[in-house]
Formats: structure tokens, C-alpha cells, sequence
């Protein structure tokens, strides 16, 4: 198992549901398959999640010039495909079934009500 480090990663609900600590000491109940940035959730709450299969890290693969990082403004097909999947990741949408970049901007604006 990788080291978990508060604040570092991205987690996938493998579970039905996990209920994460937040640092501020407030909880947040994530659904299988949503995920989660880990920045602000607390290191403890992330272990016994792991430990228990309820989560488990995701590898944000990135390529020269793409460090999956979320860029100003709303997103568009004009993001790369890990800058997309960061951004949904953050905010808990699921994008796991599209196919392009077209339908996770779809898939993103439609479950933010745009």
C-alpha cells in the first residue's frame, strides 16, 4: 500500500460509501464511484478507509506539459483529458463512462446543472 500523506492524491470510492473526515472535522459521504481530491481531507480518515477497501488511490498519469492540474474557468474541450478528469474528481462527478473529451464536459456540466 502507497504511503498516505494528507493533503496528496486522488481516491475512488470502491465501496458503496465512504464516509470521509475532513480536516475542519466535518464529514462528507462520497458514492461508489465518485472520488475525492485528498487535500482537504484528513490523513487518519484516509488510512482506515484504504485499510478497510473502501477507497483506494488513483493514479493521475500525466504527460510532458500536463500535470493534471485544474485550469481557470469552466471546463472545455479545449482542456486535456487529465486537466477534465481532475476537475471531476474535485467536485465528486463521475466520468468514468465517457469516452472523449466531448462527453466529460458533458457529463461534468450536466451534473453541475449548466
Amino acid at each position: 500500500m502507497s504511503e498516505v500523506v494528507a493533503g496528496e492524491g486522488f481516491y475512488r470510492v470502491v465501496g458503496g460509501c465512504a464516509v470521509v473526515r475532513l480536516i475542519d472535522g466535518s464529514e462528507r459521504y462520497v458514492y461508489k464511484p465518485a472520488g475525492f481530491d485528498a487535500s482537504t481531507v484528513d490523513a487518519a480518515s484516509i488510512e482506515h478507509l484504504v485499510g478497510a477497501g473502501l477507497i483506494e488511490k488513483v493514479e493521475v498519469k500525466t504527460e510532458p506539459g500536463d500535470e493534471g492540474s485544474i485550469p481557470e474557468g469552466e471546463p472545455s474541450e479545449e482542456w486535456t483529458g487529465k486537466q477534465l478528469d481532475a476537475y471531476a474528481a474535485s467536485k465528486n462527478i463521475d466520468v468514468s463512462k465517457a469516452k472523449s473529451k466531448a462527453e466529460k464536459v458533458a457529463a461534468i456540466m450536466a451534473a453541475q446543472g449548466e
